[in-house]
């Protein structure tokens, strides 16, 4: 598992000499019950393993919401007695706090160690191989190393039916008087005192949220990681409609340019046209071109007059009267 980014420094700024790794072979306590190799690891399911991986990440990203000082550990080995340091258990998931001198490099949390404290909660994810122990020794196991809440999660039912299992979900919970009783079992939701949320069996999962049923669940990485492509998606999607939006209006700005422009040119060929029947017209009853400055003037008797009445008006017109007329405008 990532290690979580609240690490605790070690005291005086030295970290604890790593403990012997206790191991099966040859160890004279190897038949105890309780004995617990550091080489000792459950075979895990695939479903199991992939929820201890989200309820790491759901109380990891709690710890940093809250700015908690702790680390989450994920199969690894708790261990509580000193004089038989080989008795342990093995969580699939335990949240300590404060964190653990160096938690990222160990091997165990041993609590009779400065700095090391039992975990605030725990989770067991049942599977067939573990059923017994996680019914049986395992609540045992939490008590003493004084665990102050744990949860077992059996949604197929692996565990024993003599006593009146098996649970879906159960709870264990340290009273103030130090006794560490089941004080939930059933298929519903209870709600964690240390994380202050529920945790819920959701369709086979284990899951940590904000509401009874558990449709308010944490977030997971992957949640983050996959609710951030959707926001990246949906910006990407919000970019290409404007994009659009914008050449829509572009390709509209320049069809209405060239609309525009196409009536410019009409009307000035249409100008034009009504320009030369005048100057027909004018140099018809002239008898001759005009000069500039009658051109000048035509140009500002065109701009004020219907062409075509002024071709009427002037055909009426001799030549010096055209003349006159023209210089005069």
């Amino acid at each position: 598992m990532a290690p979580h980014r609240h690490d605790s420094a070690a005291p005086a700024g030295a970290l604890p000499a790593p403990e012997p790794l206790i191991l099966r072979r040859g160890h004279p306590e190897r038949k105890h019950p309780w004995f617990l190799a550091d080489d000792d690891h459950m075979p895990g399911e695939n479903r199991n393993t992939r929820n201890a991986q989200a309820l790491v990440e759901q109380t990891e990203l709690w710890l940093e919401r809250a700015a908690q000082d702790g680390y989450v550990f994920a199969d690894l080995a708790l261990r509580w007695d000193p004089a038989h340091a080989s008795y342990g258990v093995d969580p699939d998931v335990m949240v300590v706090m404060p964190a653990p001198p160096g938690a990222a490099r160990l091997r165990s949390v041993r609590t009779w160690l400065p700095g090391f404290f039992a975990p605030k909660v725990a989770f067991e994810l049942v599977s067939h191989e573990t059923a017994r122990k996680d019914y049986d020794d395992g609540p045992a196991k939490y008590a003493v190393a004084k665990a102050r809440e744990l949860f077992v999660h059996d949604p197929e039912g692996h565990g024993p039916r003599d006593k009146g299992g098996p649970y879906p979900l159960q709870a264990w919970r340290r009273a103030r008087n130090g006794r560490f009783t089941r004080v939930y079992a059933g298929d519903g939701s209870f709600r964690s005192a240390v994380l202050g949320a529920w945790v819920v069996s959701v369709e086979g999962w284990l899951v940590v949220a904000d509401d009874e049923a558990g449709k308010q669940p944490w977030p997971t990485r992957e949640s983050l990681r996959q609710a951030a492509e959707k926001r990246a998606d949906a910006a990407r999607r919000g970019a290409e409609m404007e994009r659009r939006r914008t050449e829509i209006e572009r390709q509209r700005a320049e069809s209405e340019r060239q609309r525009a422009e196409s009536e410019k040119q009409r009307a000035d060929s249409l100008e034009g046209q009504w320009r030369r029947m005048v100057t027909r017209a004018i140099e018809r009853g002239l008898g001759r071109a005009m000069r500039d400055e009658e051109r000048d003037g035509l140009d500002r008797r065109v701009r004020a007059h219907d062409a075509a009445d002024l071709v009427e008006r002037l055909d009426a017109l001799d030549a010096a009267t055209l003349s006159a007329w023209l210089t005069s405008a």
